[in-house]
């Protein structure tokens, strides 16, 4: 978050269409914009990643888990991946032709 009078704030916000927060639960407005909010994880969300075909997020977190996210209902679209080995800091897709994004 930045401050409105800030040039990071003039230069970039026009490019936003929209804001995501992993938390709540909902779709709700924010200065004007749709957000969509997602609930699921039980601790701070370290990484966040969209698919190649922008429909699924894909988010990591203290708590061990990935979750897979429909970007159109803002519901999970799988079970959530468990890290055995504690907090997840890094979250990709692949592409359909295996190529790392």
């Amino acid at each position: 978050m930045t401050a409105k009078e800030s040039l990071i704030y003039q230069d970039f916000a026009p490019l936003c269409t929209g804001l995501i927060e992993v938390r709540v639960f909902g779709i709700e407005h924010h200065a004007g914009q749709l957000v969509m909010s997602l609930t699921g994880h039980e601790d701070g969300v370290n990484a966040v990643s969209y698919s190649p075909d922008g429909r699924l997020i894909g988010s990591g977190s203290n708590d061990g888990t990935v979750r897979i996210w429909d970007i159109r209902t803002s519901e999970e679209a799988m079970s959530p991946l468990r890290n055995g080995d504690g907090a997840v800091f890094s979250v990709d897709f692949l592409q359909e032709n295996g190529d790392d994004l």
